[in-house]
């Protein structure tokens, strides 16, 4: 599997009541914008699926703290090498 960073747009939320001066605050500043670096498993239409780790020895039929991104989240996604 190859070693990738993934640069990539976050969902957010609050919880409890928020005055509606933090929520056009939060608005303006926008979604936040985040770098994963894992081993790619899988890219298909809707998501793309990294892994933090992978078994050295069993030969990559389990995979460590997987994370899915969605594709319409994806900024780019660059090889390590």
């Amino acid at each position: 599997m190859k070693m990738v960073k993934v640069t990539w747009v976050d969902t957010a939320g609050m919880s409890g009541w928020q005055s509606k001066m933090t929520v056009d605050k939060w608005m303006k500043d926008g979604p936040e914008v985040m770098e994963s670096v894992g081993f790619l498993y899988k890219r298909g239409k809707k998501a793309l699926i990294i892994a933090q780790s992978i078994h050295k020895d069993d030969n990559g039929s389990n995979l460590g703290e997987p994370l899915m991104i969605p594709r319409k989240h994806v900024i780019k996604v660059e090889v390590l090498e």
